[in-house]
């Protein structure tokens, strides 16, 4: 998928807030996968943050890693739950929808 096409599913999906507080407006795209590692531009990898939370989670990888915001090198954000303030833990999909998870990241 082209990044353009990424960045506007992901915009939808937020409604235009940023999808670890829901309060504040989100500006920012961030790889739950580093790219440097593999992690491709696709909405199950994406998350639409404003930029306090993206400094947060960048300069809190464990933290991160138990919210599924970040995702390690050798994990899959297709099966990696991830914590969203509106909704608890989901898991993202290429389309852009989200699946209700009993699983936190932690379980992985």
């Amino acid at each position: 998928m082209n990044e353009q096409k990424a960045r506007r599913i992901v915009r939808d999906r937020s409604g235009g807030l940023c999808e670890v507080c829901s309060s504040a407006v989100g500006r920012e795209w961030h790889h739950r996968k580093n790219r440097s590692q593999g992690g491709l531009w696709s909405p199950e990898n994406g998350l639409h943050v404003c930029s306090p939370h993206h400094r947060w989670i960048t300069e809190h990888p464990a933290s991160s890693w138990i919210k599924g915001w970040s995702v390690r090198g050798s994990g899959d954000p297709a099966i990696a739950p991830v914590f969203m303030a509106r909704y608890g833990y989901v898991l993202l999909t290429s389309d852009g929808g989200l699946i209700q998870t009993s699983r936190t990241a932690e379980a992985l």
